[in-house]
């Protein structure tokens, strides 16, 4: 029997930082001390490599393994009537509107495109199951179950039943895979480095040099700041670069013994390999 693959990990590593802003005392004021404020604006990090460039590295964590999880939502607070579950023409029998998690359970393991012991059912939510495939059906793309419903609420009226897939199931993927190192744009948020999403998440991070990436050269990320604002007005932070850890470990770019390096614009100019590269006949050379 061949030995499982040991998928090749990219090291993470994250940026932090925190900036303010010494302002003129406000006009209103009745003191000259100055005023405190927060930087806005925005900081995209740029890796230092041609455009196109990608880099190959062996075994690569494509994905990981998942089971097929799937959330039957009974609609309308039902109080009355019963529902069916089908997957792969196999039903279950009548299932009451509040039935238990383990009565849906037993209800799915009785039919033969199921099983025993390859499914689990938890109630998370009020007339809400949820239902993970497990066992045999481990790691397997489950198709959709089909919901048949009788229910009713209180009112009489019909409630509808939706099935929704959580997770789609797959084995652990690994394979040979070409990485890419696009800019990554992050915002300064009430004086703190934060990631863009819905919540400002506080920090950033972006690929470290580690030794998957096959560089004979540093990383270098470089920074370089728009859309900053203070003191009622545009301003500007210059821009910087640094080189990336080899590991997973923080920096923090406003730490005084953090090491900058000076700023170099995006290379415009598209990647080749070198001719030594091009005639090797080791493929993953070709990306350094």
């Amino acid at each position: 029997m061949t030995a499982p693959t040991t998928p090749t990990t990219l090291p993470i590593f994250e940026v932090t930082g925190s900036w303010i802003s010494i302002s003129a005392p406000f006009i209103s004021g009745n003191v000259s001390d100055p005023h405190i404020e927060p930087v806005q604006g925005l900081a995209t990090f740029t890796p230092r490599v041609p455009k196109g460039m990608s880099f190959f590295v062996n075994d690569h964590l494509v994905t990981d393994a998942y089971n097929t999880l799937q959330q039957v939502f009974l609609i309308g607070n039902p109080t009355s009537g019963t529902f069916r579950l089908s997957l792969d023409a196999a039903s279950t029998q009548q299932l009451a509107y509040n039935a238990s998690a383990a009565t849906v359970r037993s209800a799915l393991e009785g039919l033969p495109t199921v099983g025993t012991g390859n499914v689990a059912v938890s109630v998370t939510a009020p007339d809400s199951y949820d239902i993970e495939f497990k066992g045999a059906l481990a790691e397997t793309a489950v198709v959709p179950l089909i919901s048949y419903s009788n229910l009713s609420n209180a009112l009489l009226q019909p409630c509808p039943i939706s099935v929704t897939i959580v997770n789609q199931g797959t084995p652990q993927v690994i394979a040979d895979t070409a990485v890419v190192l696009p800019a990554i744009t992050a915002r300064i948020w009430k004086g703190r480095l934060c990631a863009i999403d819905s919540v400002d998440s506080p920090g950033v991070k972006l690929a470290a040099n580690g030794p998957a990436l096959n560089m004979k050269d540093p990383l270098i990320y470089d920074v370089n700041f728009s859309k900053v604002s203070y003191n009622a007005m545009n301003q500007v932070l210059a821009p910087f670069g640094f080189v990336a850890p080899p590991v997973e470990t923080s920096v923090c770019l406003t730490d005084p013994q953090f090491q900058k390096v000076p700023y170099a614009p995006p290379i415009q100019s598209l990647w080749t390999p070198s001719s030594t590269a091009a005639q090797s006949k080791n493929w993953r050379l070709r990306a350094v």
